[in-house]
Protein backbone atom coordinates (compact mmCIF):
# COMPACT_ATOMS: atom_id res chain seq x y z
CA UNK A 1 0.00 0.00 0.00
CA UNK A 2 1.45 3.41 -0.38
CA UNK A 3 0.19 6.99 0.48
CA UNK A 4 1.01 10.16 -2.20
CA UNK A 5 0.20 13.42 -2.02
CA UNK A 6 0.21 14.43 -5.89
CA UNK A 7 -0.98 17.58 -7.62
CA UNK A 8 -4.19 16.83 -9.56
CA UNK A 9 -2.53 16.55 -12.83
CA UNK A 10 -4.03 19.79 -14.72
CA UNK A 11 -1.46 22.58 -15.88
CA UNK A 12 -2.28 25.30 -13.23
CA UNK A 13 -3.83 23.11 -10.67
CA UNK A 14 -5.04 25.19 -7.28
CA UNK A 15 -5.46 21.68 -5.35
CA UNK A 16 -3.48 18.76 -4.29
CA UNK A 17 -5.14 15.27 -3.81
CA UNK A 18 -3.90 12.89 -1.46
CA UNK A 19 -4.19 8.97 -2.73
CA UNK A 20 -4.40 5.93 -1.69
CA UNK A 21 -3.27 2.61 -3.30
CA UNK A 22 -3.28 -1.04 -2.34
CA UNK A 23 -1.74 -3.57 -4.41
CA UNK A 24 -2.69 -6.71 -3.53
CA UNK A 25 -0.83 -10.50 -4.72
CA UNK A 26 -3.77 -11.05 -6.81
CA UNK A 27 -2.72 -8.00 -8.96
CA UNK A 28 -5.16 -6.21 -8.76
CA UNK A 29 -5.25 -2.43 -7.48
CA UNK A 30 -7.41 0.35 -6.44
CA UNK A 31 -7.12 3.85 -5.31
CA UNK A 32 -9.42 6.10 -3.81
CA UNK A 33 -9.22 10.15 -3.17
CA UNK A 34 -8.47 10.73 0.85
CA UNK A 35 -9.13 14.32 0.55
CA UNK A 36 -7.96 17.74 -1.43
CA UNK A 37 -6.04 20.78 -0.64
CA UNK A 38 -6.17 24.55 -1.88
CA UNK A 39 -3.16 25.21 -2.44
CA UNK A 40 -2.26 29.48 -1.96
CA UNK A 41 -0.09 31.66 -4.01
CA UNK A 42 3.08 31.66 -1.70
CA UNK A 43 3.88 35.22 -3.31
CA UNK A 44 0.83 36.59 -2.05
CA UNK A 45 -0.57 34.10 1.04
CA UNK A 46 2.13 33.15 2.64
CA UNK A 47 0.38 33.94 5.73
CA UNK A 48 -1.62 30.77 4.65
CA UNK A 49 1.48 28.29 4.18
CA UNK A 50 1.12 27.23 7.52
CA UNK A 51 -2.88 26.27 7.53
CA UNK A 52 -1.99 24.35 4.62
CA UNK A 53 1.50 22.44 4.83
CA UNK A 54 -1.05 21.59 8.80
CA UNK A 55 -4.32 20.84 6.25
CA UNK A 56 -1.47 18.32 4.18
CA UNK A 57 -0.20 16.67 7.73
CA UNK A 58 -3.76 15.99 8.63
CA UNK A 59 -4.67 14.65 5.44
CA UNK A 60 -1.45 12.55 5.17
CA UNK A 61 -2.18 11.12 8.84
CA UNK A 62 -5.86 9.94 7.97
CA UNK A 63 -4.38 7.78 4.97
CA UNK A 64 -2.01 6.45 7.20
CA UNK A 65 -4.50 5.54 9.60
CA UNK A 66 -7.12 3.93 6.77
CA UNK A 67 -3.94 2.17 5.62
CA UNK A 68 -3.45 0.72 9.35
CA UNK A 69 -6.81 0.29 9.54
CA UNK A 70 -7.08 -2.08 6.42
CA UNK A 71 -4.15 -4.06 7.17
CA UNK A 72 -5.08 -5.11 10.70
CA UNK A 73 -8.73 -6.00 9.41
CA UNK A 74 -7.20 -7.94 6.55
CA UNK A 75 -4.62 -9.92 9.13
CA UNK A 76 -7.83 -10.48 11.04
CA UNK A 77 -9.64 -11.63 7.93
CA UNK A 78 -6.37 -14.29 7.20
CA UNK A 79 -6.67 -15.46 11.03
CA UNK A 80 -10.53 -16.45 10.04
CA UNK A 81 -9.66 -17.80 6.77
CA UNK A 82 -6.98 -20.30 8.64
CA UNK A 83 -9.07 -20.98 11.37
CA UNK A 84 -7.51 -19.15 13.91
CA UNK A 85 -10.34 -18.07 15.34
CA UNK A 86 -11.49 -21.55 15.98
CA UNK A 87 -9.48 -21.42 19.20
CA UNK A 88 -8.23 -17.63 20.06
CA UNK A 89 -10.50 -14.94 20.02
CA UNK A 90 -8.34 -11.02 19.90
CA UNK A 91 -9.70 -10.59 23.57
CA UNK A 92 -10.82 -13.30 26.05
CA UNK A 93 -9.51 -17.04 26.26
CA UNK A 94 -11.47 -19.52 23.89
CA UNK A 95 -9.91 -22.85 24.03
CA UNK A 96 -6.14 -21.14 23.79
CA UNK A 97 -4.94 -18.00 25.28
CA UNK A 98 -6.54 -14.63 24.20
CA UNK A 99 -4.08 -12.69 21.15
CA UNK A 100 -3.65 -9.57 23.54
CA UNK A 101 -2.22 -11.79 26.28
CA UNK A 102 -0.02 -13.49 23.83
CA UNK A 103 0.98 -10.15 22.56
CA UNK A 104 1.20 -9.03 26.48
CA UNK A 105 3.64 -12.03 27.29
CA UNK A 106 6.48 -11.76 24.36
CA UNK A 107 6.34 -8.00 24.59
CA UNK A 108 10.07 -6.66 24.02
CA UNK A 109 11.54 -10.38 22.84
CA UNK A 110 13.23 -10.08 20.13
CA UNK A 111 13.50 -14.07 19.22
CA UNK A 112 9.11 -13.41 19.66
CA UNK A 113 8.40 -13.26 16.05
CA UNK A 114 10.38 -16.28 15.38
CA UNK A 115 9.64 -18.34 17.90
CA UNK A 116 5.75 -18.01 17.21
CA UNK A 117 5.77 -18.40 13.79
CA UNK A 118 7.32 -21.71 14.02
CA UNK A 119 4.51 -22.55 16.76
CA UNK A 120 1.57 -21.86 14.16
CA UNK A 121 3.70 -24.10 12.17
CA UNK A 122 4.27 -27.31 13.94
CA UNK A 123 2.09 -26.60 17.53
CA UNK A 124 3.16 -26.57 21.16
CA UNK A 125 2.56 -27.09 24.44
CA UNK A 126 2.85 -26.26 28.25
CA UNK A 127 3.13 -22.44 27.38
CA UNK A 128 -0.42 -21.84 28.03
CA UNK A 129 -1.98 -24.86 29.86
CA UNK A 130 -2.72 -28.44 29.37
CA UNK A 131 -4.53 -28.00 25.79
CA UNK A 132 -2.10 -28.40 22.75
CA UNK A 133 -1.63 -26.32 19.88
CA UNK A 134 -1.95 -28.50 16.77
CA UNK A 135 0.28 -27.95 13.76
CA UNK A 136 -1.68 -25.71 10.68
CA UNK A 137 -0.51 -26.86 7.70
CA UNK A 138 -2.99 -24.85 6.07
CA UNK A 139 -0.91 -22.26 6.90
CA UNK A 140 2.51 -21.40 4.97
CA UNK A 141 5.37 -19.88 6.81
CA UNK A 142 4.63 -16.23 5.05
CA UNK A 143 1.13 -16.02 6.07
CA UNK A 144 2.71 -17.63 9.93
CA UNK A 145 4.62 -14.52 9.65
CA UNK A 146 2.24 -12.06 9.08
CA UNK A 147 -0.93 -13.56 11.99
CA UNK A 148 2.64 -13.36 14.07
CA UNK A 149 3.04 -9.67 13.62
CA UNK A 150 -0.41 -9.00 14.17
CA UNK A 151 -0.78 -10.75 16.62
CA UNK A 152 2.31 -9.16 18.07
CA UNK A 153 0.94 -5.78 17.59
CA UNK A 154 -2.58 -5.96 19.69
CA UNK A 155 -2.37 -3.77 22.60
Amino acid sequence: MEVTVNQSGQPNARTDVVVVQDRRDGGGAFSFTVGCVKRASMASHHAFFPEIAMKRFTLLLLATAALAATGAQANAELAKAKNCMACHAIGNKVVGPAYKEVAAKYAGQKDAEDKLTQKVLKGGSGVWGAVPMPANAQVNEAEARTLVKWVLSLK
